[in-house]
């Protein structure tokens, strides 16, 4: 699965990984000692204690999961650094080779979604090109407008359409700050 962001390397490091460790803290709880004693009382924080780590390391060891994280603009070059940096294990599921790409909040202008489209488009096709019968999908959160700077996800969706992807709606937040989730698959 690649986990695709707008975020420099700082926010990967400081952001984007606690909260993967924090979502699998939350998962484990009630069945990992470990977990449920860095636990606040309330239960509200999670204490990163070394064994916490440790035992988040070995999950992703004993379930075949590796976590890479990369840097860089939405672009032609972000794309063959992707491909040169990602290695190429297939994961068997009902269809063959299944890619999954996740991203959220990349949609914020104009300029940023004609970026975030092309690139996109084009990990799809490599990873359909890489794995003929397998499925390449992509699972975008956005919010719904973005005020003052024109990105939008009905834009997105319109963008993508157009270049030949099927897009189907998976959740629609309308309380407070409208937000959206599709996903996006290669015809």
């Amino acid at each position: 699965m690649l986990t695709l962001a707008d975020y420099n390397p700082s926010v990967l490091y400081l952001v984007t990984l606690p909260n993967f460790i924090l979502a699998w803290a939350l998962q484990q709880r009630g069945g990992n000692p470990v977990v449920e004693s860095a636990f606040s009382p309330d239960g509200q924080e999670l204490d990163l204690t070394s064994e916490v780590l440790q035992a988040f390391k070995d999950s992703l060891s004993s379930n075949q999961i590796s976590l890479l994280f990369l840097s860089g603009a939405w672009s032609p070059t972000f794309v063959e650094l992707l491909s040169s940096s990602v290695p190429s294990i297939p994961t068997e599921s009902a269809g063959g080779v299944y890619t999954l790409v996740m991203g959220a909040e990349t949609i914020y202008s104009p300029f940023a979604l004609e970026s975030f489209a092309s690139t996109l488009l084009a990990i799809l096709e490599q990873q359909r090109q890489s794995h003929p019968g397998g499925q390449a999908t992509a699972i975008i959160a956005a919010k719904r407008l973005y005020f003052g700077v024109g990105g939008s996800l009905d834009d997105f969706v319109d963008k993508m359409k157009s270049l030949g992807t099927a897009v189907e709606t998976l959740r629609e937040e309308t309380q407070g700050v409208r937000r959206g989730v599709v996903r996006c698959r290669l015809s």
